[in-house]
This record gives C-alpha cells, sequence and structure tokens, in this order.
C-alpha cells in the first residue's frame, strides 16, 4: 500500500463529542497507519479514541529520503482507550527509516485511563506527555511502556501519570532533562541518558 501524506482526524464538536475507532483491516490483530513525505498524524481533536487492534503509527516510509512528521496523539482531557484489559497495544515511531530528520511526539489525551493497554512504545526526537498513561500485563503481554528519544537534542517531558501494572517503565534519552510532575508507578524504572546527562524533576 502507499502511505498517505498526511492524516488528520477531527471529532471534536459543539454539541456533542465523536469516537475514532481504529480497527485492522485485514484481521491481522494489527491497524497500521502510515503516512510519508513530512506530513503529520494529528489526533489532537479527536476526543475519543478507541484501539480495537495492536495500532502503529509511523510517519516515515522504509528507506526514504524526507524528514519525518509529528504524531499529535488525542485532544487535551480525551481518552485513548483498548476494547479488552491488557489486550491493545499502542507504538509510534516518528524516527527516520532512510535519511531526513526525526520528529516530535505529543501526547495529550489520557491513554489507557478506562481499559489499559497491553504496552505503550514511542520512538520520536523528543517526547511529550501530559496525559495519564496506563498499561496493564494481564492480558498476556509486557505491560511495558518504552519512551525512546533520540539525537543529542532529545528529551522526554512528562506531565501526568505513568501507571505499568506488573510491567515496566523505560525512559531513554539523548541529552534530555527528564521532567515529571505526576507519579510513576511500575516494578522497575529505567532512566538512561545516552550522551550527558538526565535529571528526575518531581
Amino acid at each position: 500500500t502507499t502511505p498517505l501524506s498526511s492524516l488528520t482526524v477531527e471529532t471534536t464538536g459543539s454539541k456533542t463529542n465523536g469516537t475514532l475507532f481504529i480497527h485492522d483491516s485485514d484481521a491481522s490483530g494489527t491497524a497500521n497507519i502510515n503516512v510519508d513525505g513530512g506530513g503529520n498524524i494529528d489526533f489532537s481533536k479527536a476526543a475519543v479514541i478507541v484501539l480495537t487492534a495492536d495500532t502503529v503509527l509511523d510517519t516515515d516510509a522504509t528507506g526514504g529520503t524526507t524528514n519525518a512528521g509529528q504524531v499529535l496523539l488525542g485532544a487535551i482531557g480525551g481518552t485513548v482507550d483498548g476494547t479488552a484489559t491488557g489486550k491493545q497495544s499502542l507504538t509510534i515511531n516518528t524516527t527516520v527509516n532512510g535519511t531526513g530528520n526525526p520528529a516530535n511526539v505529543t501526547i495529550s489525551s489520557d491513554v489507557g485511563s478506562n481499559t489499559a493497554l497491553e504496552f505503550v512504545t514511542v520512538n520520536a526526537a523528543s517526547i511529550t506527555i501530559d496525559g495519564d498513561v496506563t498499561t496493564d500485563s494481564s492480558g498476556g503481554g509486557t505491560g511495558n511502556q518504552t519512551y525512546n528519544a533520540i539525537g543529542a537534542t532529545a528529551d522526554v517531558t512528562l506531565n501526568a501519570n505513568l501507571t505499568a501494572i506488573n510491567g515496566d517503565v523505560r525512559i531513554v534519552a539523548g541529552n534530555a532533562v527528564i521532567q515529571t510532575s505526576g507519579v510513576v508507578t511500575t516494578d522497575d524504572l529505567l532512566l538512561r541518558s545516552e550522551e550527558h546527562t538526565s535529571e528526575l524533576q518531581s
């Protein structure tokens, strides 16, 4: 299939908010949403998002020559949930698979607050998390959360709570200050700076 140049979905309205359901189109169990050419995946005006399958958001095609696009996930005060506890996962990748520059990821909605996800993995230039994120291993997965910011100027900014039930939280940054105004609840917390110094501020 040919990747889209960009994708924007808005479900907020003046009277009521709609719901964005993300399905796998081929019954594989994985829903792949791919864009290329530097365009963004913008769900920042999607108030309610339901993942009915493992979901992958990727903004750069393999072997491409353009920059990756940003991913803006969820509206402020919104929700991103699975359909069964620990059964659906979320992977976001805004790194480059050829030449070009990686892009940022911003998570504004609460993720897994109503129905926890199986795992969450984010690979990006920098990552900002403004909504609480909850994962749970009870569905047979790891329950892990992994946030990998790449490059010398990469940073991970946490302004919310991270809860990994029977799972681990791993935050890896290049040259970063890792800030959290919330609470990290996990079996194991790994903070690693690849180049210089990371700080945990609470």
